[in-house]
């Protein structure tokens, strides 16, 4: 087995569908690209779209990275999400973990979700009572939506539904979320470092709860909003 040569350079590896432009910004700061017919230890950073295989992660040497760390799943699946924000609940206190909206991961938790959804439209007045339904594994705001009746709510896989927020933070009428991008090198111990600049993500109709079927009223995701016949056109400042 032949040893990485520090004298070689760093070495970039990439696999199908990575952007161009991460390679343009490797090859722009000095590293070479992986060639196949190299030696199968001889590069540097293997950079993938998809999850690497358990036996990928064991070969890794010590001079090697990779760009995915194992079961991250555990915070990227909204029901691993979920269910870890209950456990953290449990061991720091629910003074520290009240900043997420009480959440039902179905089928498994119908009846329990039936039974609290009965409970509070006693409580509140059904009127008040507002749920959002998401797929538990999918991106883009792909089969999410919002509904006030139980009876509206269907589903064909593994979805988490949970309490919507009603009166959300608005930037002149529109709902928004905020995108920070941060990169962890390590778990162990735990650094992050955050950039400096996110962004910003609008839904492009004004937020309106008499209509919950307007996904671009409900939703920030840009790969919705980007079909909105609001898209285009001039916003309040």
């Amino acid at each position: 087995m032949v040893l990485y040569n520090e004298e070689d350079g760093l070495v970039f590896r990439t696999s199908e569908h990575v952007p161009e432009v991460l390679k343009q910004i490797l090859l722009e700061r000095g590293w070479n690209e992986y060639d196949e017919t190299q030696d199968a230890a001889s590069w540097n950073l293997w950079w993938k779209t998809q999850r690497f295989r358990k036996s990928e992660h064991e070969e890794v040497a010590p001079w090697q990275r990779l760009n995915h760390f194992p079961r991250t799943d555990a915070i990227t699946r909204k029901d691993s999400l979920v269910r870890n924000l209950r456990r953290m609940r449990c061991v720091h206190g629910v003074h520290n973990f009240s900043f997420h909206p009480p959440a039902y991961i179905l089928p498994n938790e119908y009846t329990k979700f039936v039974s609290d959804y009965g409970k509070e439209a006693q409580k509140q007045g059904k009127k008040n009572l507002y749920w959002i339904c998401k797929p538990v594994d999918l991106s883009r705001g792909r089969g999410i939506f919002v509904f006030h009746d139980l009876k509206s709510l269907t589903y064909d896989c593994s979805v988490i539904v949970q309490r919507y927020i009603t009166n959300p933070l608005l930037i002149s009428g529109y709902k928004f979320d905020l995108r920070i991008y941060v990169c962890v090198p390590s778990f162990q111990p735990l650094t992050i470092y955050m950039y400096q600049e996110g962004i910003v993500r609008f839904g492009t109709d004004k937020f309106d709860l008499n209509q919950l079927s307007n996904i671009f009223s409900h939703l920030t995701n840009t790969s919705i909003n980007k079909y909105g016949p609001s898209y285009s056109t001039d916003k309040e400042r």
